[in-house]
């Protein structure tokens, strides 16, 4: 399934930086939606018409599945696609950022994504999908959004979700007010903005508590002397700051320096992080420049690292067993000679999957070999050192990065051959017996899931459209007769059945009941008998319920 096509939804600011304001940090719950936002929901909710089937709160994962057919109505009209029925869901963004949008459709169908509670707003943006689509939106905090889907082909279920993925997070513990305003990043810098409309959160022994105020954090990139000043700003200014972020101590402040401007000079440690306050004299509120500089230079930047034997190493593959193969007469230098005299040498990373206990070996051929390995510090002086007559073994932490050196003469034409492998060897796997995702045990027992989303590599001798299918197993705990059955499904399902895992034969195959779109069969098993099931769909996906019971 590829991406959704979500046309028109934000083209203009999509993927720019995110405003750094922390949103709430209480997540409003449904009984305080009521109590507190009674009167604007409901004014909200009627202003749309009646094109709204279902409200779905503000949590941070939205998910809705339904039908839609002539019973839901036709009360919007489309603009991405052909009209038809509808149906309508209201959702309010509970934090501002992106959030991932999934949507799957048994037909053909458009997805419209309207800005605030009802049909009659503006449409942001489209998806499409017949076998599903999906984006990635942004959300602002605690605006509501209307979802519509409009049927073009004829009824059938639709699914849908939103979560959260990434923005500004809820703050635990908030700061005074909207502290800080913003983070001064580049040194020296020179700031232009307004006190009007700021929040009066602080104030200091210069005055400044009956004035609206502006913060930055500041950090200082060097130690010395920083001097700040609100120069060319049209207002009675007052300066100071803060040591931390925002609830620290007063360090100095500032109210008249030059005329009615005002300027603090402070040392400060490298890395000390400040807040700088720029508020007003009295009630006085206007633009301000708040610029910061210094008279000391900056010490300059550490000189990098003296070059290492190990700064080219080529990357061995990942996990184990791993290894390297090349021919014996690759020239590749001779730096390395504490292990061997050999003239011919290649150095090699790896990194352990896991805490345990190694092997590193190497092979010359015919040709004499030698392999040393070092530390994550490529330090020769730990290297420990083999011929091609051993192994090296060596006790690793997660993620633990060694550096492995082959050395050899090429004398003859051969291969050279590093490997790695887990102390005594790599243990063969113990798949599976079954294919996909095992099914609770015993009887009667049941699986609920959604096939949106889910790859589409098999196929039943029953299957005629293709669509996603999931993948589960079962044990049968005794011989007998079980019915298994999709009874409760929310769209038309088609179920297959196979002996084994994902390859063995098929057992039986089923669209649908006489009367029901949701599939069933009765098998004859045995006691411990494997099988493979798979919950397919015809020409769509949606939500199952698998039920197996003993008759």
């Amino acid at each position: 399934m590829g991406p959704a096509n979500l046309e028109g939804f934000g083209d203009d600011d999509f993927g720019d930086e995110l405003d750094p304001v922390e949103p709430d940090t209480e997540t409003d719950t449904t009984d305080d939606w009521e109590e507190e936002e009674d009167a604007d929901w409901g004014e909200e909710e009627t202003s749309g018409g009646e094109c709204i089937n279902v409200s779905l709160g503000d949590d941070f994962e939205l998910y809705w599945s339904d039908y839609v057919d002539e019973s839901s109505g036709d009360e919007f009209q489309a603009i991405c696609g052909p009209n038809g029925n509808d149906y309508g869901i209201v959702w309010r963004a509970p934090v501002g950022g992106f959030y991932e949008l999934g949507f799957f459709a048994e037909t053909e169908m458009d997805l419209h994504i309207l800005e605030g509670n009802g049909c009659d707003n503006a449409v942001l943006g489209c998806v499409d999908s017949v076998f599903g689509g999906g984006d990635v939106v942004e959300f602002e905090e605690g605006q509501f959004y209307t979802f519509v889907v409009d049927e073009s082909s004829g009824p059938g279920f639709f699914e849908l979700y939103a979560f959260f993925i990434g923005g500004p997070d809820p703050d635990p513990d908030p700061d005074p007010g909207d502290c800080p305003d913003g983070e001064i990043g580049a040194f020296p810098f020179e700031i232009f903005g307004s006190t009007v409309g700021g929040g009066n959160n602080f104030g200091s022994d210069c005055s400044g508590w009956d004035a609206p105020d502006r913060t930055f954090l500041f950090t200082a990139p060097f130690t010395g002397t920083f001097e700040f000043d609100t120069a060319g700003s049209n207002y009675d200014t007052v300066l100071y700051a803060l040591d931390g972020v925002c609830n620290g101590p007063h360090i100095d402040c500032n109210d008249d320096w030059e005329d009615l401007q005002s300027r603090i000079i402070i040392d400060l440690e490298e890395g000390q992080t400040i807040t700088l306050v720029v508020d007003g004299y009295g009630t006085s509120q206007g633009d301000f420049v708040l610029t910061g500089q210094s008279d000391d230079e900056p010490p300059p930047p550490p000189p990098p690292p003296p070059p290492t034997l190990c700064d080219d190493a080529t990357v061995m593959p990942a996990g184990v067993p791993s290894g390297v193969t090349w021919s014996s007469f690759l020239e590749d230098g001779d730096v390395f000679n504490q292990c061997s005299p050999f003239p011919s040498e290649r150095v090699f990373s790896w990194s352990a999957p896991e805490a345990g206990s190694y092997e590193f070996s190497v092979s010359g051929g015919v040709n004499p070999s030698a392999l040393a390995v070092l530390g994550a510090d490529c330090d020769s002086a730990n290297a420990e050192c083999i011929d091609d007559q051993g192994n090296i073994v060596r006790s690793l932490a997660a993620g633990e990065e060694v550096f492995l050196i082959a050395e050899w003469v090429p004398e003859t034409p051969d291969t050279i051959n590093v490997s790695v492998d887990v102390e005594g060897g790599s243990p063969d796997p113990d798949p599976d017996p079954g294919c996909g995702q095992a099914i609770p045990e015993g009887v009667p027992t049941s699986f609920s899931g959604t096939t949106g989303g889910q790859g589409n590599e098999h196929e039943g001798s029953c299957t005629n459209n293709p669509s996603p299918e999931a993948e589960l197993w079962w044990t049968a705990p005794a011989d007998g007769s079980y019915l298994i059955s999709l009874e409760g499904s929310a769209y038309d399902t088609l179920m297959y059945i196979r002996d084994g895992g994902c390859e063995g034969p098929e057992l039986v195959c089923n669209d649908d009941t006489e009367e029901e779109l949701w599939s069933s069969a009765v098998l004859e098993l045995s006691a411990g008998q494997v099988i493979s099931i798979f919950v397919d769909g015809f020409n769509g996906s949606g939500s199952y319920e698998l039920n197996i019971t003993a008759i």
